[in-house]
């Protein structure tokens, strides 16, 4: 059955492109990864422009050829952290754009900055930052200084930030970085294949998105197990917000549920992949489609 459209939220698209990776910033600042043609190229916008910063010949790569992100430091400049294939293997990008140009800032990451590093993680301008290096340690970065973590998660978990914690999903669970390293929050995962996106609540609820399986997994707080909930729309990839005001991404669009049912704004046919909160009702959405800001109708 289809979703009814809503009648309290409207979407407008910012930039058409297909976009890989999405991340907000102070003052309205946002930063993406496109694909085009097959080829990464990051865009910026600040003071309501959006530009390409395009990558330095030497470090251009592909979107199949790489695992990248997009992010903005204390400083409100863009960074791009990962790996690519290069000629002699996998190669570490770790770089800053500054002065109308990206520059090297292995500096930034101490003892995890080398060639060879595969990075994964979590940068931004507030508290915490999280880097991985596959096969190695991890570093928390905050105001307070730097903690090295034993690495207990897999390069291709989730990483984001909640309520000042850094948290990572993967197939085993959610997990909850600490002094020591990451603990696991709550049981084993109940998802069978990848998930893609996750929230994770002040009040220690989590939502998980499965797209394979069409599934949300919440996590209530107190709860001994997950509970399954067929997704409002196909392959969901992302989700946030507690369930009097759930948002859920995906190939079949966007849903927002008020706790009682859920409905369906903008197209059916747009195909997200992030959903990001925002200071008011809303929030900014991006995948293949571009981003879309989503405000409450007038």
């Amino acid at each position: 059955m289809a979703l009814p459209a809503s009648s309290t939220h409207v979407v407008e698209q910012l930039l058409e492109a297909h976009v890989t990776f999405l991340i907000t910033g102070e003052d309205g600042r946002m930063a993406v990864l496109a694909d085009e043609g097959g080829a990464v190229v990051p865009h910026r916008f600040e003071r309501g422009v959006w530009q390409k910063i395009p990558l330095p010949e030497a470090q251009r790569t592909t979107t199949a050829g790489s695992s990248l992100g997009i992010y903005f430091g204390r400083d409100n400049r863009p960074r791009l952290m990962g790996h690519r294939e290069g000629s002699t293997g996998r190669r570490m990008v770790y770089l800053r754009h500054r002065d109308g140009a990206w520059q090297d800032q292995r500096g930034e990451i101490g003892s995890l900055a080398s060639d060879g590093s595969q990075l994964f993680g979590v940068l931004g301008e507030a508290d915490p930052e999280l880097v991985c290096k596959v096969s190695g340690i991890c570093l928390l970065k905050s105001r307070k200084g730097w903690k090295e973590l034993a690495h207990s998660i897999s390069p291709t978990a989730v990483v984001r930030v909640f309520g000042g914690k850094g948290y990572a999903l993967t197939d085993t669970g959610v997990w909850r970085a600490n002094d020591r390293g990451f603990d696991r929050v709550g049981p084993p995962a109940s998802w069978k294949s990848p998930a893609t996106g996750f929230w994770v609540g002040d009040d220690g609820a989590i939502a998980v998105a499965e797209p394979a399986a069409s599934a949300i997994h919440r996590l209530e707080p107190g709860a001994a197990g997950w509970q399954i909930d067929t997704s409002p729309i196909v392959r969901p990839r992302d989700v946030a917000g507690p369930p009097d005001d759930r948002w859920i991404c995906g190939d079949g669009g966007l849903a927002r549920g008020d706790g009682r049912s859920f409905s369906r704004v903008g197209e059916a046919t747009l195909r997200l992949s992030r959903w990001i909160p925002t200071s008011g009702p809303g929030g900014l959405a991006a995948g293949p489609s571009g981003v879309f800001a989503v405000r409450a109708a007038r």
